[in-house]
């Protein structure tokens, strides 16, 4: 089985815990498990164990990487993300499509 990370893109506010402060540079970082990324200049990001949320400066958006581990599927995958990054939604998937060259 492949590990599955899954980015999610949030418009709405949400909470966020151990939030950094403002990078003044781009600032290079890894998640929990080890994936590599740059942070950009005025972003923040808050870690809660394998969910970094990304927040733009003007705080109107946000990116969620989450590594969900193994994953039978792209709904899997989907459904185990919004587990992690909000329980208390109870989101439903509907649509989940996996990359192309997936299996």
């Amino acid at each position: 089985m492949k590990r599955i990370f899954l980015a999610l893109l949030i418009a709405a506010a949400s909470p966020v815990t151990a939030q950094t402060a403002a990078a003044p540079a781009e600032t290079a970082g890894r998640t929990e498990s080890g994936v590599s990324y740059t942070l950009p200049r005025d972003w923040t990001a808050a870690t809660r164990g394998p969910v970094v949320i990304f927040s733009a400066p003007e705080d109107d958006l946000r990116i969620a990487v989450i590594d969900v581990g193994a994953a039978a599927d792209a709904q899997a995958a989907t459904a185990r993300a919004w587990t992690l990054f909000a329980p208390e939604a109870g989101r439903t998937v509907r649509l989940a499509t996996p990359a192309r060259g997936w299996k």
